[in-house]
């Protein structure tokens, strides 16, 4: 009976209809652009982005770490220094920040401590290999365990802590904002500048509105807030088509079948008095169905992986 309930669902799928094949196909054919948009929108929303905003004014810190959409916010301190030892030296920018803010890809080391007597530095890749003797060679080994004077304003002697790799190719050096503040002169700072880690581009826009309201200096992206909105409208146009061209093919399978049993009744009722049951049409009905969304998956897999290459 299995077999023969098969060869009716193989031998059936053409009275299913034209229209109902070819809304099955653009349905199942729309899946794949739809998850592939659902994914990049998951995966945007796990990749935080950046905001660095300005102020003339008091603020309470606490407040902007509430803020929805924010993971972490620090202060930030810039200036250019030179980092030497007695056989080398490096001119790097200095850029001071709170310790929990660092998120740079360390490579060996520790991060600095929050406070501290003397600057703890995290230098970057390309600060290591910007060191130079005094006649201007490259050097080679480089103790990054050995004693170091920090020269900017003024000099310190200065300890490094850690190796990051932070994708820039300028000589960078990243410490702590409490003990530059403390330690360098910051007088010639107008304003403070912060820089906000956000969840993901999506959170930029109601967070700027909130820093606006505290009289932040604060602009969103516009070029990355167009591209996150655009890429929710194209899911949201995407998944409302797919779900109407599946339920048209699903009202199409329902209306169809039932004027299948009107068309081809003689042939039904000829396969009854032969001792086919009626429990058995059904699920050979429902066997082509899957069947067919089954054919119709591969080829759509198919042609994907044809146009994609």
């Amino acid at each position: 009976m299995k077999k023969q309930i098969i060869k009716l669902a193989i031998r059936t799928i053409p009275r299913m209809g034209l229209a109902t094949i070819l809304f099955l196909f653009l349905g199942i054919y729309l899946i794949f652009p739809t998850a592939r948009l659902y994914v990049d929108m998951k995966q945007g929303d796990a990749v935080p982005c950046e905001l660095v905003v300005s102020t003339d004014g008091a603020f309470d810190e606490a407040k902007l770490w509430e803020l929805q959409g924010v993971q972490s916010v620090t202060p930030i301190l810039r200036f250019n220094a030179t980092l030497s030892t007695k056989e080398a030296s490096c001119t790097l920018t200095v850029e001071a920040v709170r310790s929990g803010a660092l998120k740079q890809d360390q490579i060996s080391g520790s991060v600095f401590p929050e406070e501290s007597n003397m600057p703890y530095l995290v230098l970057n890749t390309a600060a290591v290999k910007a060191f130079r003797d005094e006649a201007g060679r490259k050097t080679d080994s480089l103790d990054l365990d050995g004693s170091f004077v920090l020269s900017a304003d003024r000099e310190l002697p200065a300890k490094v802590c850690g190796v990051c790799e932070d994708g820039k190719a300028e000589p960078m050096a990243y410490m702590s904002y409490t003990t530059a503040h403390a330690l360098f002169d910051t007088s010639g700072q107008q304003g403070v500048t912060l820089r906000f880690t956000l969840d993901n581009a999506g959170s930029e826009p109601s967070v700027v509105s909130k820093l606006q309201e505290f009289g932040f200096m604060a602009e969103a992206d516009e070029t990355r807030a167009i591209q996150w909105n655009a890429l929710q409208e194209q899911l949201k146009s995407s998944v409302l088509l797919c779900l109407g061209i599946l339920t048209s093919a699903a009202v199409l399978l329902r209306q169809g079948w039932k004027l299948e049993m009107v068309q081809y009744a003689e042939s039904y009722q000829a396969l009854k008095y032969a001792g086919f049951p009626q429990k058995g049409i059904r699920k050979a009905v429902t066997i082509r169905t899957v069947f067919l969304i089954l054919i119709l998956s591969l080829l759509v897999s198919l042609i994907s992986a044809i146009v994609c290459g």
